[in-house]
C-alpha cells in the first residue's frame, strides 16, 4: 500500500500533463559500441512530450561476457519510469534531453556446469534485485518530423549495483511539429 501511495502522485503529474501530449515516440536503443568491453545491451523505450517535459518508459536488458567463453556471465534487466526536460533547437533538427526517475534493476547470473557424459548444462540464479534512480542525458538529431537518431549517456544508480552506458537511439513516432 506504501508503494502505491508514493506512486501515485508521479503518476498523477503524468495524466494532468496527459491532456496536453502533443508529441510521443517509440525508441529502439543499443549499446553504442558493442565491442569496446563485454557488455552488450538493447532496450525500448516509450516517450510522451509535454510543452518542454518527457515522460518515459523504458526496458532495457544486456549482458556481460567473460572474454574466455561465449556465454554470458550476467544479465542486468532495468525497467524504469523517467521524466525529464527537453530543448529543441530553434530550427527544431536538434534535442537536448535530461530525465531522471525509478527504476528496478534484476541481475540474472548464469552459471556454467559441465557433464563430461551429458555435454554442457547452464544454470541461472536470481542476482540482486534493486530500486536504483535511472539518470538519462541525451542528444536527438531529428531529419524529419517522425524519426531522431541520437546519443544517451544512461546511468542506474542504486546501492547494490550501479553502471552506466551509451546507448545509440532511434526513434520513431510524431516526433517534433511539421513546419
Amino acid at each position: 500500500m506504501k508503494t502505491i501511495c508514493l506512486l501515485f502522485p508521479f503518476f498523477s503529474l503524468s495524466l494532468l500533463q496527459a491532456q496536453s501530449i502533443g508529441k510521443y515516440s517509440l525508441a529502439i536503443k543499443g549499446t553504442l559500441d558493442p565491442y569496446a568491453d563485454s557488455y552488450y545491451a538493447e532496450g525500448v523505450e516509450i516517450n510522451a512530450f509535454s510543452r518542454s517535459f518527457v515522460y518515459s518508459l523504458g526496458y532495457i536488458s544486456g549482458d556481460e561476457y567473460v572474454s574466455s567463453d561465449y556465454l554470458p556471465k550476467e544479465r542486468h534487466t532495468m525497467i524504469n519510469a523517467l521524466i525529464g526536460k527537453y530543448i529543441d533547437s530553434k530550427n527544431q533538427k536538434f534535442r537536448f534531453q535530461v530525465q531522471t526517475g525509478i527504476g528496478l534493476l534484476l541481475v540474472t547470473k548464469e552459471d556454467v556446469m559441465t557433464f563430461p557424459s551429458n555435454g554442457i548444462s547452464v544454470e541461472q540464479t536470481i542476482g540482486p534485485r534493486t530500486l536504483g534512480f535511472p539518470v538519462k542525458v541525451g542528444g536527438r538529431f531529428l531529419p524529419f518530423s517522425f524519426l531522431s537518431i541520437g546519443i544517451d549517456i544512461q546511468a542506474n544508480l542504486n546501492s547494490k549495483r550501479s553502471n552506466t552506458r551509451p546507448m545509440l537511439s532511434v526513434e520513431f513516432g510524431n516526433i517534433r511539429s511539421k513546419k
